[in-house]
């Protein structure tokens, strides 16, 4: 038979999800945004390292700036945001796994991906005595996440392993409880956790021929707040006990157990507060070629970024979370024995529950980013083009990365082009023993096309599908299978203008 202390801690693992019951008012949004990819749906040079075209393409592959028309060229990227909502509720507790519990332990949560949009790309290019230079400015490549709720559940649970040690004049009984009653949790979640990384980019190119090299500076500025806070409340209430054992002293009668126990537990089963902010500057320098030999183009990059560091000295974070035992126990007063008779009445009290309190970065904590190195390949035959970009510290210490992939294809039309793509882009962390930690995941398929415009212009029109957005509308969460997502509602659209002046 289990122990006391066994049931109990397992009582409160399994209590700890109850919040997301049906009463349950539970909010979890997710927040996006990569200018890059939206821009690449109308225009595959955003990530092809041998299709990339002016001030949009040197941002992986500088020498792509040596291909902008005219003296003077400026781009301005901009896209629409796209809302993917999924209310859905799963099994987080089969009651058929713990005997005490006499129901599923279900959690329902809303939960909405926000594609968001704005302004994409602000840059521009000119010649000077045969080179070309170029500026641009990316706003916020950014992950955020809110939580909010406020959840209160009542769940019957019953079990048959409290046992304990009374004492009866000169006998001790060993008394096993049969318990039935009311779990409750209560638990209340806020706050939000930002990410971000705004890049600033120089570039200079020189066309040679059917090459071109170039040469970037680039200035990332990294932003992480957070400001979160979850405390969950757990209690045993209304529960009743009584002796499911019959006991015999040794006169070889049974003794008979009358009982009216109450019993109640209220504490606080989880606490996590995490606050604070950080701001840091990191730089990267790299070089890139371009070769055009006619239906075949290639792009070749390399880059190195100077060490920064992530996060703040003022960043706190404490968790605090119940082992699962009381740190005592109140019995009753000592048991009555008459007329082999055991009278058990009373309230059977518990004081707080044990805790284990954890202080993260209780000093603050900043994260040593060694140097890290680039390094991009890309590949145009006729109308396929891939590229592959991918950013790492060769170190066993923690590191932070990056990449990128592209593929699609491009059909000219008169008067511009069609294209089909998708395009993924990656950032995370490497903890040093091989865990994978993401800070950014997004990936989408485009379509798209540019046109001619009087004046010299040039207009981009991007229809973009978010893959982890879409994905969402199709994901059955209880059942952790994919089904048909809503593809007709999923579309987003993504514009560009570029404008060329003289020449």
């Amino acid at each position: 038979m289990m122990s006391h202390r066994f049931m109990i801690l397992l009582w409160i693992l399994g209590g700890i999800p109850i919040f997301a019951q049906e009463a349950s008012q539970t909010w979890l949004t997710l927040g996006q945004r990569d200018p890059l990819l939206n821009i690449f749906t109308y225009d595959p040079g955003a990530l092809s390292l041998s299709e990339g075209q002016g001030i949009v393409g040197s941002y992986l592959n500088p020498a792509a700036l040596t291909q902008a028309p005219g003296p003077i060229s400026g781009f301005i990227g901009f896209s629409l945001p796209r809302h993917y909502t999924k209310s859905a509720t799963f099994t987080i507790i089969d009651a058929g796994d713990y005997p005490y519990l006499e129901q599923d332990l279900d959690m329902q949560v809303n939960v909405d991906y926000e594609d968001q949009g704005g302004i994409d790309l602000v840059g521009g290019s000119a010649i000077f005595r045969g080179w070309r230079f170029g500026i641009g400015l990316f706003p916020d490549t950014r992950t955020t996440i809110q939580a909010q709720g406020l959840s209160d559940l009542e769940q019957s649970l019953s079990f048959d392993s409290i046992p304990t040690q009374l004492i009866v004049g000169q006998d001790s009984l060993h008394v096993t409880w049969s318990v039935t009653g009311w779990g409750k949790v209560f638990l209340e979640t806020d706050g939000t956790i930002n990410i971000k990384r705004r890049p600033i980019y120089f570039r200079v190119a020189k066309n040679l021929g059917i090459f071109s090299v170039g040469f970037g500076y680039d200035l990332e500025v990294f932003q992480q707040s957070a400001n979160l806070h979850l405390q969950a409340y757990g209690a045993l209430d209304s529960i009743h006990a009584v002796v499911n054992d019959a006991i015999d002293l040794g006169t070889g009668n049974p003794i008979t157990v009358v009982t009216q126990l109450n019993t109640h537990l209220q504490d606080t089963l989880l606490k996590l507060a995490l606050t604070g902010s950080g701001t840091s500057i990191r730089q990267g320098f790299g070089v890139g070629f371009q070769a055009r030999l006619g239906i075949l183009s290639f792009g070749l990059v390399g880059r190195v970024w100077t060490p920064f560091h992530l996060g703040d000295p003022h960043l706190h974070g404490e968790t605090i979370l119940a082992t699962g035992i009381p740190d005592s126990v109140i019995y009753p007063p000592d048991p009555e024995y008459r007329n082999d008779t055991l009278f058990l009445i009373g309230d059977l009290g518990f004081g707080d529950l044990i805790k284990d309190t954890l202080d993260m970065f209780k000093h603050g904590t900043v994260i040593e980013i060694p140097t890290t190195y680039g390094v991009g390949l890309g590949l145009t035959v006729g109308v396929l083009h891939i590229s592959g970009s991918a950013e790492l510290a060769p170190t066993s210490r923690l590191s932070y990365g990056r990449w990128w992939l592209g593929a699609g294809m491009v059909f000219p039309v008169p008067m511009g082009q069609i294209t089909a793509s998708f395009g993924q882009s990656t950032e995370f962390l490497l903890d040093g023993k091989g865990n994978f930690i993401p800070l950014h995941v997004n990936g989408i398929f485009g379509l798209g096309t540019s046109i001619l415009l009087p004046g010299r212009a040039w207009l981009g029109i991007g229809l973009r599908v978010n893959l982890l957005g879409t994905g969402l509308t199709g994901f059955n969460i209880k059942t952790l299978t994919f089904e048909k997502p809503d593809l007709k509602n999923s579309w987003a659209l993504s514009l560009g203008l570029r404008k060329t002046i003289g020449g």
